[in-house]
């Protein structure tokens, strides 16, 4: 059998992940230290993302708010949290964030739709590198990929989605042409998923050699 089978069975050999610096996630069940540095990615750890699994009890939403109360408190970092079972409510209150509840009947949406410019700074204040920024070329690959996901969409139906959603930002006064600061002057709306349906049965009625596509986007 290979050298490395012995190898990793001597007394000698080292347990657990240690970055060296970094977050203490505790020990592992050999008794080694498992530190890891999440914003440095490693040759082994190409990218920052973690995954926390465990039984029922077991503290893995303390362990969440220890990150995040580093992350936060000691770094300075932006926050952001998911949390469907408001588990995180009372500790982002306490610390004078805010808490959105999205959905129809509130104020506050997320949508997919909504033109968004991609960022060259660090300065979520500075605005001034998205201003001549054109909204779709920043805002269409986003949205075609969010729907690809969403709805399972063949990569060879994904021209004719575009050529809609095109259309589809045409009816709210949003072109190829159409920047950032344009956008923001004249206090331009989005389109929403009806809009989009809407578009697909008027482009798949026209008779186009694509309209079979865009009734198959439709469904």
């Amino acid at each position: 059998f290979p050298s490395r089978t012995i190898g990793w069975s001597l007394f000698c050999q080292n347990p657990g992940i240690d970055d060296g610096h970094g977050i203490r996630l505790g020990h592992d069940s050999a008794g080694g230290l498992v530190r890891e540095n999440v914003v440095v990615a490693s040759n082994g750890r190409p990218n920052h993302n973690m995954l926390v699994l465990g039984e029922t009890g077991c503290g893995k939403s303390a362990l969440a708010k220890h990150l995040f109360l580093m992350e936060y408190l000691v770094y300075g970092s932006k926050v952001i949290i998911f949390d469907p079972e408001g588990e995180f409510v009372d500790l982002c209150r306490a610390l004078g964030g805010d808490v959105v509840r999205p959905g129809t009947k509130s104020a506050a949406k997320l949508s997919p739709f909504q033109p968004r410019a991609i960022s060259y700074s660090d300065d979520e204040d500075d605005e001034d590198d998205a201003a001549e920024q054109l909204v779709l070329l920043s805002t269409l690959p986003f949205v075609k990929s969010f729907l690809k996901i969403a709805f399972t969409i063949e990569d060879g139906l994904l021209e004719s989605l575009e050529v809609a959603l095109e259309r589809t930002y045409a009816g709210y006064g949003i072109d190829k042409d159409t920047t950032f600061s344009e956008y923001r002057e004249r206090s331009m709306s989005y389109p929403v998923m009806e809009d989009l349906y809407r578009a697909l049965g008027e482009l798949a009625e026209q008779g186009s050699p694509a309209a079979a596509e865009y009734g198959r986007l439709a469904q």
